[in-house]
C-alpha cells in the first residue's frame, strides 16, 4: 500500500521540550513531506487552550489538527468536530473528585476556558504556566458539557478507583495524574477521523509518537514509528523505532524510507 499521509504527536515528538522548539531537521522534514504531496496532521492530548504555549507557526504545514486525545478536530484554526462526555459520566466523576481532599481537578468545557475546582498547589500552578502559558481560574463545575476532566495528585488507590469508575479506555494516565475522556475517544479515534476526512485507509498513514497514549494510534497505523526518546512500552507496539527527536530521528527515518531526500551538503 502506498503511503499518502503522516500523523504526528506533538510533545516530545515534533516539539522538543529540551530545546523548546521544533528541531531544525524536523522542520525541514515537514516542509519536504508537504512539498512531496503528503497529507500532514497532528494528534495531541492537549486541548486547544494549551496550544498557546507552542510556537505560533507550528501548525502552518498541517491540514488537520486533532486535539484532546482525538475529541476535538480543527481545520484552519476552526473546530469542525467535537466529542463531549456523557452527562452521567460527568456527574459521577465530579461527585467522586469533589470528595477527594488531596486531589485537584481541571474541568474542560466544550465552550470557554478550563477551570480548576479549587486553589491548586504551587507546583501545579507552575506546571500549568509552563505548559500552557497561564494558570486557569478557580470555579466550581456548573453543569456545562465537558470535553474532558484532568485530575492531579491521585494515589495509587484513587487511580484504580477512577479507572474502575469510567473504564480503562476512558482514562489516559501518567504517574499520579490523568485525563478522563469521553468513552471511545483516544488517538486511534483521531487517526480514524483523519483517514475518513481525507478518504484514506489506515495502511496509507505513517504515525509518529513518544508516549503511552500514542499506542492506539501507532498500532493501528500502516506504519507506526516510536521516537527513540519515547516510552519503552510504546516501542513494543511500533513497527519502527527511530532516533531521538533532538538527533534528527524523524528526518533520518523519512530519508531512509525514501519519503524525502537528504539535505545536500
Amino acid at each position: 500500500m502506498k503511503i499518502k499521509a503522516f500523523l504526528f504527536d506533538i510533545d516530545d515528538t515534533l516539539y522538543s521540550h529540551k530545546l523548546h522548539k521544533v528541531p531544525e531537521l524536523t522542520q525541514y522534514t515537514i516542509k519536504q513531506l508537504k512539498e512531496n504531496g503528503y497529507i500532514l496532521g497532528v494528534c495531541s492530548s492537549r486541548f486547544p487552550r494549551e496550544f498557546y504555549s507552542l510556537p505560533e507557526n507550528i501548525f502552518d504545514d498541517f491540514e488537520l489538527v486533532i486535539a484532546d486525545t482525538g475529541g476535538i478536530i480543527l481545520r484552519n484554526h476552526e473546530i469542525i468536530h467535537m466529542e463531549t462526555m456523557k452527562k452521567e459520566d460527568i456527574d459521577r466523576c465530579i461527585h467522586y473528585l469533589d470528595q477527594q481532599d488531596n486531589m485537584f481537578y481541571l474541568w474542560v468545557p466544550a465552550v470557554g476556558q478550563p477551570h480548576f475546582s479549587k486553589e491548586p498547589s504551587e507546583h501545579l500552578r507552575q506546571h500549568n504556566i509552563n505548559w500552557s502559558g497561564y494558570c486557569p481560574s478557580i470555579q466550581k463545575y456548573n453543569n456545562e458539557p465537558l470535553t474532558n476532566i484532568l485530575f492531579f495528585d491521585a494515589t495509587e488507590k484513587q487511580m484504580k478507583e477512577i479507572i474502575n469508575m469510567v473504564g480503562r479506555e476512558s482514562v489516559e494516565n501518567w504517574l499520579d495524574s490523568g485525563h478522563i475522556n469521553p468513552k471511545g475517544i483516544n488517538k486511534a479515534y483521531g487517526l480514524q477521523y483523519f483517514c475518513d476526512y481525507f478518504n484514506l485507509s489506515l495502511d496509507e498513514v505513517v504515525c509518529f509518537g513518544d508516549g503511552r497514549n500514542d499506542i492506539t494510534m501507532i498500532e493501528n497505523a500502516g506504519i507506526g514509528v516510536a521516537v527513540g526518546n519515547g516510552h519503552e512500552k510504546l516501542k513494543k507496539f511500533a513497527d519502527y523505532v527511530c532516533g531521538n527527536i533532538e538527533d534528527g530521528g524523524i528526518y533520518t527515518f523519512c530519508v531512509e524510507h525514501h519519503f524525502i531526500e537528504a539535505i545536500k551538503s
